[in-house]
């Protein structure tokens, strides 16, 4: 039987909590993994909690990482919203 190989994307993710997009971090992801995989590796990788994090696009947008109760797939973070992202604290935004 021939396994199927999956699919990888690389994301970037960008330490946002001052305002500037300057430290970065790059995280390889199957596209049928659920996006929190990813995020957790960027925020541990940057030094965050991902417990205490938005994710939100270079034009500030905040990304919905969770779709009736069920997180979404990298696949459909990148259809939706591109390659890279900011990850900001709950607090900056007021969220906390």
């Amino acid at each position: 039987m021939e396994e199927k190989e999956k699919e990888s994307v690389e994301l970037t993710f960008y330490d946002s909590r001052g305002g500037e997009w300057k430290i970065n971090t790059a995280v390889h992801a199957y596209l049928s993994d659920g996006i929190n995989k990813a995020v957790k590796k960027a925020a541990k990788s940057l030094g965050m909690k991902a417990s205490e994090i938005t994710l939100i696009t270079p034009q500030g947008n905040s990304v919905p990482v969770r779709k009736e109760g069920q997180t979404r797939t990298v696949k459909d973070i990148v259809t939706n919203w591109g390659l890279s992202f900011g990850l900001i604290t709950k607090d900056v935004l007021g969220m906390a």
